[in-house]
């Protein structure tokens, strides 16, 4: 994969890098939920790039989880928040939101 197609990526890894520890592995964990959630559920509705989902998950669980031992309860908690607010709207609307709201922020790469 060509370094440039994971400059988005690392920009984004590397602003939550800089934050506050207990915020940004909160923050991190709620970032693979979201793209768990993409790859598992959102592929239905529109294509998911899983190559990128897996980068985004590995930057962050390597930022993250390492020094973490909570980091992978904090994913699932955050995921079953994810899904209880997809349940709350239809999971296709919530979906096509999230792909807006990740688009918007530059993250086009993570749906071709």
């Amino acid at each position: 994969m060509p370094s440039f197609r994971l400059a988005p990526l690392a920009a984004i890894c590397l602003a939550a890098i800089a934050s506050p520890a207990a915020a940004d592995s909160l923050g991190a964990a709620r970032s693979v939920a979201i793209d768990n959630v993409l790859k598992s559920e959102c592929s239905k509705f529109y294509r998911v790039n899983p190559g990128e989902i897996a980068a985004m998950n590995f930057m962050l669980r390597e930022a993250f989880g390492k020094d973490d031992p909570g980091f992978e309860s904090k994913v699932g908690t955050e995921t079953a928040s994810l899904r209880s607010s997809m349940s709350a709207v239809s999971a296709k609307e919530w979906c096509l939101d999230q792909k807006a709201r990740l688009q918007a922020v530059g993250a086009r790469k993570m749906f071709q």
